[in-house]
């Protein structure tokens, strides 16, 4: 019988996590298709829109979860200090798509910053700080041919990261002329939709200042998200634990994607939950969750001691 390593009681297999890892994804690629793409003219349900915000839930609980369980076991080989703050970003984004869902599914409102955006900017924090403790950890030195591939990064990142929040001024002249013109009918119904309770509105009043200094966070995290993950995977390349860290380079790099894809959308017209690209935020979440549990894995798996 395996002893406990964790005094945590959420303690499936790895491959039981790998096995609820691909459902999940399957299932939240099949619902986006299904949908999450409609014809022209049409928008996506506003129950698919719950579902989406569900998909991205369950993904991220598992991820803090397993996470925490990596840093409860005092048999983990790595740095527990990792995954505490890995379940802290997934626990702070958690929170920050409540609000978010509730300032768009619930108050149907659609402001420049929210409360969700703190949170947001906190869990970017807690990842990057993780990353950071990883990289430290392996403690190796980078070859010349490894930095120059860094620093293509960091200009890769801080390229697509201005391409994608800050469009050209051609583009906020074409999309302004392109606005359509609504009926009345419309506009009134538009205006009661913005009706919102007051708590609601001085909330958004006072975070709007905050508005550009969070856009800028939003592209320095995501350049920083960029290097960090393409050092882990320089890092820890053909290693003991070569797969947790190339699971959680995937992981970043798909929610970095996510999210220049969100950047770019938002800055050129309105989002809207549910498309199919929303589906690479489920996916990172999840392969967050694989990697915990393949660290956890290797370190509590048993030794064969060699003569």
């Amino acid at each position: 019988m395996k002893p406990s390593s964790s005094p945590l009681r959420f303690s499936p297999s790895t491959e039981t996590v790998i096995a609820a890892g691909i459902f999940w994804s399957l299932l939240t690629l099949y619902c986006a298709v299904a949908f999450g793409m409609p014809l022209p003219g049409q928008e996506v349900p506003r129950w698919y829109a719950l579902l989406g915000y569900i998909f991205d839930g369950v993904a991220y609980l598992g991820a803090a979860l397993l996470c925490l369980r990596n840093w409860l076991c005092p048999r983990l080989l790595s740095d527990r200090r990792i995954w505490l703050y890995f379940s802290l970003r997934s626990w702070l984004y958690l929170l920050a798509n409540f609000f978010f869902g509730y300032w768009e599914l619930g108050l149907e409102r659609f402001p420049d910053v929210s409360v969700a955006d703190p949170f947001y900017i906190l869990s970017y924090i807690a990842l990057l700080w993780g990353m950071v403790l990883a990289v430290r950890s392996k403690q190796v030195s980078l070859k010349p041919w490894q930095y120059a591939a860094i620093a293509g990064l960091v200009a890769l990142g801080i390229w697509l990261g201005w391409l994608s929040s800050f469009p050209p001024q051609e583009s906020q002249t074409t999309l302004a002329s392109s606005v359509p013109i609504l009926e009345p009918a419309i506009v009134a119904q538009s205006a009661a939709e913005k009706e919102a309770p007051k708590w609601v509105l001085a909330v958004e009043k006072l975070l709007a200042p905050l508005a550009g200094v969070l856009s800028l966070l939003y592209v320095v995290s995501d350049v920083f998200l960029l290097v960090l993950a393409g050092t882990l995977v320089l890092t820890f390349w053909g290693g003991r634990f070569s797969r947790t860290w190339a699971v959680i380079a995937t992981s970043a790099l798909l929610l970095y994607a996510a999210d220049i894809r969100y950047a770019y959308v938002i800055s050129r017209g309105n989002f809207e939950t549910g498309g199919l690209l929303d589906t690479l935020w489920v996916f990172s979440g999840i392969l967050l969750g694989i990697g915990a549990a393949l660290e956890y894995d290797i370190s509590t798996r048993p030794r064969q001691r060699r003569r």
